[in-house]
């Protein structure tokens, strides 16, 4: 998997399709989304979501937050 993204980032570089800086977001918003999906396994320490702004939308990360089973206790 990484090996196709990898061929993928590569060859748009070199044919002046991207810049380096969007390859680099574009992979840190797939590793992101990936833990927040498929990696979390009842962990609430990380989260990401979508936010509106003016003009568009942004991605906002969190992390920390409270232990679920921690505040059911109290």
């Amino acid at each position: 998997m990484f090996t196709v993204a990898m061929y993928v980032a590569t060859s748009r570089l070199y044919d002046n399709r991207h810049f380096l800086s969007d390859v680099i977001f574009g992979s840190a918003l797939g590793i992101a989304s990936g833990w927040t999906v498929v990696g979390r396994h009842g962990r609430d320490s990380f989260a990401m979501m979508p936010a509106p702004v003016r003009g568009g939308a942004m991605v906002v990360f969190t992390a920390g937050g409270m232990n679920r089973r921690r505040l059911l206790q109290d």
